[in-house]
C-alpha cells in the first residue's frame, strides 16, 4: 500500500503524517493548500470491456488485502456458464458487493444501493480506509439512465473543497474533481448514482 495523490495539476509535497494516508501538499499555481487523503494501490484494469463493475471489486479487495482471487473468478462464479464461463456481461452495484465478497474469499462484507452518499459518508469511508465503489449512469434528456460505469473513490479533501479521486480501470487513469461535479456529471459525462461500500466489523 502507498499514498500517491494524482491530480492534473502539479503539486508540490509538503508533509506526510499518519502512516503515509494523511498529507499535506501546495498548489505550485496558487495559494491553497490541499489536505486530504488517498490511498494509492497497484490497481488494475478491467479485462473485458463490461467488466468495470468485476474490476472495482478486485481493485477495492487489492487495497483491502488480496485473497488470490480475480475479476476472473468473480465473473465466473456470477455470470459464467458451462458453455461461457467468462462472458463479457454488465453487471449490477449489487454484483460489485457480490463479487467484492467473493473476491476477497468471504474475509469482507459489502452493502450496495441504488443511491448516492454524502460527501462525508464517503470520506469517512476513505479515512477508515475503506475505497468505495460507485456507480454513475449516463442519462437520455428524458431523465432514463441507459448505461452506466463503475469506479473506485480512493481520495478525499477535507480543506472545504470538497473533492473525490476515483480510479478508472477502463482507462487506467485516477482522476480528481469536485463531489458536486461527480454527482450531476459535469466532470465525466456520468452522473453518480450508486453506492457499494465496505461493512465488515
Amino acid at each position: 500500500m502507498g499514498i500517491k495523490f494524482i491530480r492534473k495539476v502539479t503539486y508540490v509535497l509538503i508533509g506526510m503524517l499518519f502512516a503515509n494516508i494523511l498529507y499535506v501538499t501546495a498548489l505550485a499555481a496558487t495559494s491553497r493548500d490541499v489536505l486530504g487523503i488517498c490511498l494509492y494501490e497497484n490497481y488494475v484494469v478491467q479485462d473485458k470491456d463490461k467488466w468495470c463493475w468485476a474490476a472495482s471489486a478486485e481493485n477495492a479487495i487489492i487495497w483491502e488485502g488480496s485473497s488470490g482471487r480475480t475479476q476472473w473468478d468473480a465473473v465466473k462464479y456470477l455470470k459464467g456458464t458451462f458453455f461461457d464461463p467468462y462472458p463479457n456481461d454488465a453487471g449490477s452495484i449489487y454484483d460489485s458487493a457480490a463479487a467484492a465478497e467473493y473476491i476477497s474469499d468471504n474475509t469482507e462484507t459489502y452493502t450496495a444501493v441504488e443511491a448516492k452518499e454524502t460527501y462525508s459518508f464517503l470520506g469517512q469511508q476513505i479515512w477508515n480506509r475503506h475505497p468505495v465503489i460507485v456507480g454513475a449512469g449516463y442519462y437520455n434528456s428524458s431523465g432514463k439512465r441507459n448505461g452506466g460505469h463503475a469506479t473506485l473513490i480512493i481520495g478525499y479533501t477535507f480543506d472545504g473543497i470538497e473533492e473525490i479521486t476515483y480510479y478508472d480501470s477502463l482507462t487506467d487513469t485516477t482522476e480528481t474533481c469536485t463531489y458536486t461535479q461527480f454527482c450531476d456529471g459535469s466532470y465525466n459525462g456520468r452522473k453518480y448514482d450508486q453506492t457499494c461500500y465496505n461493512t465488515t466489523p
